[in-house]
């Protein structure tokens, strides 16, 4: 959902707990309240794996649910989890069932674009202004961008930091990642000439 409130919480943890799932994940845009972001975020994450798409704007509304018979039951649709989708706005939710057809392409690719909801991104959020000037209100938010990215890049290090001790390692790896395709700083240019120089290295060795 790209915007979530208290009472989208509360819809929320009524609706697990009446179905029993296992496993949830949840994932919100980087701007998904204006306040409370704290009591949302730790609320969330009683209830579920929670990420914060921070690469792109998550405009999707959507939920997914698998079924015990390896079918999907889906909710596409205008509402947020907010009291105005919930209950007070004029919105539109269209229910689709399908059989072995899920929508995990869309999920792991939301995966790729977010950063785990944990206690560093909920500091990063308390600094997170209320709207004041457009100017301000862009700038600061351009701020949460970049301390989301920094706590995203040290999670993805943290994935890769038991291959340290191998030819290629986890800095090898992440540079491959789409969020360093465009990316010319200096730090990842060199990362570059390093795992360029590995391969070389290696497909000599190998002819």
């Amino acid at each position: 959902s790209a915007y979530i409130s208290i009472e989208g919480v509360k819809y929320i943890r009524a609706v697990l707990k009446d179905l029993h799932i296992p496993y949830v994940r949840i994932f919100c845009s980087t701007t998904f309240s204006e306040s409370e972001h704290r009591r949302i975020l730790t609320s969330l994450e009683e209830l579920a794996d929670v990420y914060i798409v921070h690469e792109s704007f998550l405009h999707a509304k959507v939920v997914e649910i698998e079924t015990v018979d390896k079918g999907y039951i889906r909710y596409c649709g205008s509402a947020n989890m907010t009291a105005g989708g919930l209950r007070e706005n004029v919105e539109l939710m269209l229910k689709h069932r399908e059989q072995n057809a899920s929508l995990e392409s869309f999920w792991e690719k939301l995966e790729e674009s977010s950063v785990f909801v944990n206690e560093r991104v909920i500091e990063a959020y308390e600094q997170y202004p209320k709207k004041t000037t457009n100017i301000q209100y862009d700038k600061r938010i351009e701020m949460l961008q970049k301390q989301l990215e920094v706590v995203a890049q040290e999670q993805l290090m943290n994935d890769y930091h038991q291959i340290d001790d191998f030819y290629f390692n986890g800095s090898d790896y992440s540079i491959f990642a789409e969020r360093y395709w465009q990316d010319v700083s200096t730090a990842v240019q060199q990362q570059r000439k390093i795992t360029q120089q590995k391969v070389l290295t290696l497909h000599e060795r190998i002819e």
